[in-house]
């Protein structure tokens, strides 16, 4: 499952903080996709979530059955041509399961 949020604009060299609260009901997940997780036991497995910014950026966390704050750093490179453009934000859960998401934010670093 995978979850694709509207484009947004950064800039060649600013740097953002991504900021996401996240639940999940661990009662209710299958098992993950992901092999490398098989040497575990099923109740062992966890459930993870996946924030992919562009190119740019790639975090992993695990949400538990208590709202968190989950908190990523992404930069853009110098350099690129054009120096503005826009880019999409993505959750992806790899394996099956019941997960709640709020107050996502895109914050530019000062």
């Amino acid at each position: 499952m995978a979850l694709r949020f509207y484009p947004f604009s950064v800039k060649a060299g600013a740097s953002y903080i991504i900021s996401i609260w996240a639940k999940s009901d661990p009662e209710q997940r299958i098992k993950p996709v992901r092999e490398e997780f098989a040497f575990l036991n099923e109740k062992e497995k966890p459930q993870y979530v996946e924030v992919i910014t562009g190119d740019f950026g790639h975090a992993r966390f695990v949400p538990d059955n208590e709202w968190r704050q989950y908190v990523t750093f992404v930069t853009i490179p110098e350099g690129l041509t054009p120096s503005s453009f826009k880019i999409n934000l993505i959750l992806k859960m790899p394996g099956q399961g019941v997960a709640w998401f709020d107050e996502m934010r895109v914050i530019e670093e000062e």
